[in-house]
């Protein structure tokens, strides 16, 4: 083959040598694609506006294995180069998505600075962090995991060794990974081995500009996370999604005593409830006035003189998650207790379906007939439901859109009791 030279002495304002030579650079890259053996035609897929996850096949991509260039060490399957053709129509950027071999990639490096090769080194996505946005929709977003086993000892009858420490996270900066905050907790694994990590922080690169003057430009997101417990009550498993019951757990306190005379010793009783059940947890009782009535033996209340005071029962490992009442110590006869009562008890309603409840008033235990006040309280979107009063007793709420953030508070009263009811709005799921 004959040298090829341009006379740079020649050269005009628009026709340079360098121009011709990226000409003659192109011609033979087509060429090296038509007759690379690792050439994938219309099989990988690339995210053509960030972080929207709106992907589309490539003509074609010649796809290299990375070699460590101070070890000389090949890493796996889970690194690639992509080297793209001169009419790629996006130059590729830090965190960018490609979609190939049912796996989803990120772009952990690129190279295109005067560079007549577009290429990105990429590393596959080995977990998915699975969360909820403002709304209450599951999110799903692809990400690298790095999980390393520290401080295993070589006992002679070892207990199982789990990571801890420095584990790290990569994933797509974008305005889903933006929501994630520090404390937040991600499942990972098989629904019959999850695990439970917690992020350190809220993302060490977020800060990290990949166009300096551009602080919403491209990038990685890393995460530092720890291993932390796995929490029955408000984590499905199933799913893999921490903290997906939260809101629709609650405690409600069985037949409160509203009064007592001083000397007088009660046992407290409460449940906590899942999706209308009741479940197997730790209720902890406390008093803010242990001078008037203290909490003894764990689940006693001890009436020492007279006054009020107001009783708590939290749940143990949740402190937001508890139910209040007021309790008088008085010299006399004791009163008649009153109690507003909703059922079903369920305290949510399903996306596209609605359910009518019904509300009254028990006075030691018995119900009696009397018409109940109802109040919205909801700081829900007018968009997201609908409440209907049918009448003295009953209400309908209708779940016209999934919304998680907050439940729905309809608040009833009767006779001078006053009782708020939340009613999460659930989606098909």
């Amino acid at each position: 083959m004959a040298l090829k030279y341009y006379d740079a002495s020649r050269a005009t304002r628009t026709f340079k040598p360098k121009d011709a030579y990226y000409d003659d650079f192109a011609a033979i890259m087509d060429l090296s694609f038509d007759n690379a053996p690792n050439v994938a035609y219309n099989e990988v897929e690339y995210e053509q506006t960030y972080g929207e996850e709106d992907f589309a096949f490539i003509d074609k991509v010649r796809i290299d294995t990375i070699v460590v260039f101070n070890t000389g060490i090949i890493p796996g399957d889970d690194y690639k180069t992509f080297v793209f053709t001169p009419d790629f129509p996006v130059t590729p950027y830090v965190g960018m998505k490609f979609r190939w071999k049912d796996n989803y990639w990120l772009v952990i490096n690129t190279n295109q600075y005067e560079s007549m090769v577009t290429s990105a080194e990429v590393r596959r996505c080995n977990n998915v962090l699975r969360f909820f946005d403002e709304d209450g929709t599951k999110i799903y977003e692809p990400c690298i995991m790095d999980y390393t086993l520290r401080f295993a000892n070589n006992n002679a009858t070892p207990i199982i060794t789990v990571g801890k420490g420095e584990q790290k996270i990569w994933c797509q900066r974008n305005k889903r990974t933006s929501l994630i905050k520090a404390n937040d907790r991600f499942l990972f694994g098989p629904p019959e081995r999850r695990v439970s990590f917690r992020v350190y922080g809220g993302g060490i690169k977020n800060y990290q500009n990949a166009v300096t003057m551009d602080d919403n430009s491209p990038n990685l997101t890393e995460f530092y996370v720890e291993h932390y417990q796995i929490n029955d009550v408000f984590d499905d498993l199933q799913s893999g999604f921490a903290n997906a019951y939260f809101n629709e757990v609650s405690i409600k306190i069985e037949e409160p005593i509203t009064q007592m005379n001083v000397g007088d010793k009660v046992q407290l009783i409460a449940h906590a409830y899942k999706s209308g059940e009741v479940i197997d947890a730790n209720i902890v009782w406390s008093s803010d006035n242990p001078e008037v009535a203290e909490i003894v033996d764990g689940s006693y209340l001890q009436a020492k003189s007279l006054g009020s005071t107001n009783i708590k029962a939290t749940l143990f490992d949740n402190e937001d998650i508890s139910s209040t009442y007021t309790i008088s110590v008085i010299d006399g006869a004791i009163e008649s207790s009153y109690e507003l009562v909703l059922n079903p008890s369920v305290g949510y309603v399903l996306e596209g379906e609605n359910t009518q409840f019904a509300v009254y008033l028990y006075r030691d235990g018995e119900k009696i007939e009397e018409p109940i006040a109802f109040r919205n309280l909801s700081e829900v979107p007018k968009d997201k439901y609908e409440i209907v009063i049918d009448d003295d007793n009953h209400f309908t709420v209708y779940n016209k859109g999934m919304y998680m953030l907050n439940p729905l508070k309809v608040e009833c009263s009767a006779q001078g009791v006053v009782e708020t009811f939340n009613i999460q709005l659930r989606g098909l799921y």
